[in-house]
């Protein structure tokens, strides 16, 4: 699979699914509860709309077409980030506090989880098929997995007011390469990853098990 499968699979938060070299750290601010909610909101809006992508790209080798799907679902997730009462700014500012802070990271976690199980609960009988990943395979993908959300959140702010589509193709080559260095350095392979990802939006059970090495 290619890299921007990966970057399908990690949330937009991508808006995180910006990618290039680490962001400058930033302070955390007050995240009211409703805030939390509509970020968690937005960020399952996201992850559908990047998961049916991803299914879309799967085996695509063609880098335009590839680009120009990116491209198209870029608005839809703006839209759908927007229908939850933010903004694309807002939403990153939001999330970039919550990355910073553990306790209020932990609480988003959560409140994923606990929002996760009920759309999928029509999928349950293809949980059967669902691989038997162990705890050190589950830690190894999320440690790719905050990276890739770092690369992605650097790509997104180097893309900004971009309209050189060269100098887009260079950010995203990096911002790809960047990925596959992240999976190589943690001992996977591309695919071992993706279906590690996969697994993870199909099966609450592996989410659960999932989302406490993310927060690790």
């Amino acid at each position: 699979m290619s890299a921007v499968i990966i970057a399908a699979y990690s949330p937009v938060i991508g808006q995180q699914a910006h990618m290039g070299g680490a962001p400058e750290p930033q302070a955390a601010a007050d995240v009211s509860g409703e805030q939390l909610d509509q970020v968690v909101e937005a960020y399952m809006a996201v992850q559908e709309i990047q998961s049916a992508l991803a299914e879309e790209l799967q085996g695509v080798e063609d880098a335009e077409v590839i680009q120009n799907r990116v491209d198209q679902a870029a608005p839809v997730m703006e839209q759908a980030i927007v229908r939850t009462g933010l903004d694309a700014k807002e939403y990153e500012a939001l999330i970039n506090s919550i990355s910073v802070d553990p306790a209020l990271r932990a609480e988003f976690i959560a409140k994923v989880e606990a929002a996760m199980p009920a759309p999928l609960a029509t999928q349950q009988p293809q949980q059967a098929e669902v691989p038997d990943f162990s705890d050190a395979q589950l830690r190894q993908a999320a440690q790719v997995y905050n990276v890739i959300i770092k690369i992605n959140q650097t790509l997104q702010a180097n893309l900004e007011g971009v309209v050189d589509a060269d100098v887009v193709q260079q950010h995203v080559a990096k911002a790809e390469s960047d990925m596959l260095q992240a999976v190589s350095d943690a001992g996977m392979d591309v695919d071992d990853y993706n279906q590690i990802m996969h697994a993870v939006q199909q099966s609450p059970d592996v989410q659960q098990r999932f989302m406490p090495f993310v927060a690790d």
